[in-house]
C-alpha cells in the first residue's frame, strides 16, 4: 500500500488567530476552579526541529512534532512567522496527523515526510533536520462562551523553568466576544494577566540561546 496522500491533512493551510494572555502558573488552579469541568485535559510534548544552520529559526518558521500522552500517533505542524498586535497572534499553519509507524519513521528520518514537507520547506535540506529541543505542556480546555474555547497551558521548559498562559483560538469575527469573556473571567477570579509578547516557540528559543554563540 502506498504512502497516505495529502488528503490526510488536518488543514491544507489555515491562518491561526489566537489571543494569548500571560499569567502566573500559581493562578492556573484558581482559573480552573472558576471555569468548572474541562472539556479536555491532556499532556503534550512539543518537539522542535531545525537544521544545524538554523534555517527555520533564521526565517522565523517552525517545524513541530507534537506527541499527545496516551496516543500512538502524532501531529506535525509547520508555521510561518507569527505576527502580534494587541495580544493577538496570527500565523499561517499547515498541520497533519501521522500514525504510529509514520511517527517512528519521522523521528528517525524527517525526510520520510518529504511528500508533505517539500512544498512547505522547499529550500530546507530535510536530511539535515534534527531535534533542537522540546517543551512539555499540560493543557486544559474549557467552554468560555458560545463559539469560544479557551485553553489553560502550564508550560515546562527543559532548563527547569516554567510559565503559563491562557489561549483562545477563534476566528476574527469572535475576537470581541472572546476578549469580553476573558475580561469577565479575570475580574471574577481576581487573576492578573498581561498580553503575551512571545509564542511558546519563541520562548523556547530564548531559553536555549544561540547554539553557535
Amino acid at each position: 500500500m502506498g504512502r497516505p496522500g495529502p488528503q490526510r491533512f488536518v488543514e491544507a493551510m489555515a491562518v491561526e488567530t489566537e489571543i494569548k494572555l500571560r499569567v502566573e502558573p500559581s493562578d492556573l488552579q484558581r482559573l480552573a476552579a472558576a471555569l468548572g469541568e474541562p472539556r479536555s485535559s491532556k499532556s503534550l510534548r512539543n518537539i522542535y526541529l531545525d537544521t544545524a544552520a538554523q534555517t527555520l529559526r533564521s526565517t522565523r518558521r517552525m517545524l513541530r512534532l507534537r506527541l499527545v500522552e496516551g496516543r500512538d500517533g502524532a501531529i506535525i505542524t509547520v508555521k510561518g512567522p507569527a505576527e502580534r498586535k494587541d495580544g493577538v497572534f496570527t500565523a499561517t499553519e499547515h498541520e497533519w496527523q501521522i500514525d504510529a509507524g509514520e511517527r517512528s519513521s519521522f523521528v528517525d528520518d524527517p525526510s520520510s515526510q518529504a511528500e508533505r514537507l517539500l512544498p512547505l520547506l522547499g529550500e530546507v535540506s530535510l536530511t539535515e533536520l534534527r531535534e533542537v529541543g522540546h517543551i512539555e505542556v499540560l493543557r486544559r480546555a474549557y467552554d468560555l462562551d458560545e463559539g469560544v474555547v479557551i485553553e489553560l497551558d502550564h508550560v515546562h521548559f527543559s532548563d527547569g523553568s516554567e510559565d503559563a498562559e491562557i489561549e483562545a483560538e477563534v476566528p476574527p469575527s469572535l475576537l470581541g466576544r472572546a476578549r469580553d469573556g476573558l475580561s469577565a473571567l479575570l475580574a471574577r477570579t481576581g487573576v492578573e494577566a498581561h498580553e503575551q509578547e512571545h509564542t511558546k516557540y519563541e520562548r523556547f528559543l530564548a531559553r536555549i540561546g544561540d547554539p553557535d554563540s
